[in-house]
């Protein structure tokens, strides 16, 4: 699965992408990076994954044109679902924000 942001200020675009292990790169902004979520981050990560309202998220939620702010997309097998980031959040895809804020804290 990958979790995708770009935009911001600088205008910068990462990529994270985690795979069934845990294990995880981030590459965008400045030297890639690896390492592996904890056994409590994998578990609620794949929970998240198996909500059923993630795939109902997916082409429901369109992107805003806000100045300096992040675009992000939310990718696990079929299921894509992207949304910008000034939404409000009860505008936000509920399931695809909770996946997208876990894997970059995780991987910071």
């Amino acid at each position: 699965m990958t979790v995708s942001r770009s935009g911001g200020f600088a205008g910068g675009a990462e990529t994270i992408a985690v795979r069934a292990d845990g294990s995880w790169t981030r590459k965008g902004s400045g030297s890639p990076r690896s390492g592996s979520l904890t056994a409590e981050q994998r578990n609620r990560l794949w929970s998240l994954l198996g909500d059923p309202r993630l795939a109902g998220e997916a082409g429901t939620h369109q992107r805003q044109g806000c100045a300096d702010t992040y675009e992000w997309t939310v990718a696990a097998g079929s299921t894509k679902v992207d949304y910008t980031e000034c939404l409000a959040p009860a505008n936000r895809p509920p399931v695809a924000a909770a996946v997208a804020e876990l894997v970059d804290t995780a991987t910071r």
